[in-house]
């Protein structure tokens, strides 16, 4: 049953990340989060 459930958890965490990956607007946000992490490390 726990291999089970590994299967089904690692099906949809496979699915998410394809969906996420075929939108642009997630690729922007990404984007402006790196920068983000960026600006906040220089200051220190």
């Amino acid at each position: 049953m726990k291999k089970l459930k590994f299967t089904i958890a690692r099906r949809l965490i496979i699915f998410t990340v394809a969906r996420l990956h075929a939108d642009p607007a997630f690729f922007a946000d990404l984007e402006a989060a790196k920068a983000e992490i960026a600006a906040l490390r220089t200051r220190k």
